[in-house]
């Protein structure tokens, strides 16, 4: 059995991604089910849990880069909770977040389209892993699109922006699964940002929660 100290968790069409990061070795893992397919929405494990679990690996054929955390949960149970507030001082100590601008994000494979929307091509050369934490030099600021979805707005000036500004420099949808938002993020904050499976070519950047 393997320690994992459960690190995000985003929204998907099906189900729920949940990752995190394996104690004993520092090795970041999608935790999906024996079938390979996404946690149920109605998943248990929580952000700041810590789950003893049976993981299996995947085929070698299964893995398709940048997604190569996924690994199968066969059994797991519950260990502890970790407050919130100490998960800020772990990801730093574990982690090391650089502080960087929105296109130096994996790898600087990131490239921003006309609008303003993030992700990397399949047919680049992708990054070898698709989560990661980072802080950004700016603030993010909360906006609403027409679909009335939650996206943060990072722009090219120290205030509050939204979608339709000309100093906007990146839209990037909000996909973590906390109801109450935060209308600001400030600069410097711990981001966890992730790259969704492949759509329409391309997998799209997303912000997948922050630690405070």
């Amino acid at each position: 059995m393997t320690l994992v100290l459960i690190l995000g968790r985003t929204e998907m069409y099906h189900g729920h991604c949940i990752g995190g990061r394996v104690l004993e070795t520092g090795r970041n893992v999608r935790l999906q089910k024996p079938n390979g397919y996404a946690q149920p929405s109605n998943s248990p494990m929580k952000i700041g849990d810590i789950w003893d679990m049976e993981l299996r690996e995947r085929l070698s054929n299964e893995i398709i880069p940048p997604h190569t955390e996924d690994v199968c949960v066969h059994g797991m149970r519950f260990v502890e909770k970790v407050e919130l507030r100490k998960l800020e001082e772990y990801i730093t100590r574990n982690y090391s977040p650089e502080t960087v601008k929105p296109k130096q994000l994996f790898d600087e494979k990131i490239k921003i389209n006309k609008f303003k929307r993030a992700r990397i091509w399949s047919g680049d050369n992708v990054p070898s892993y698709s989560i990661g934490f980072w802080r950004l030099d700016k603030a993010l600021y909360k906006c609403k699109n027409e679909y009335d979805s939650t996206r943060y707005a990072y722009c090219s000036v120290d205030v509050s922006c939204d979608l339709d500004d000309e100093d906007l420099v990146l839209d990037v949808p909000y996909k973590g699964v906390l109801k109450e938002t935060i209308d600001c993020i400030p600069a410097g904050t711990i981001l966890r940002f992730s790259l969704g499976r492949i759509y329409k070519g391309s997998y799209w950047l997303q912000l997948s929660g922050w630690f405070l």
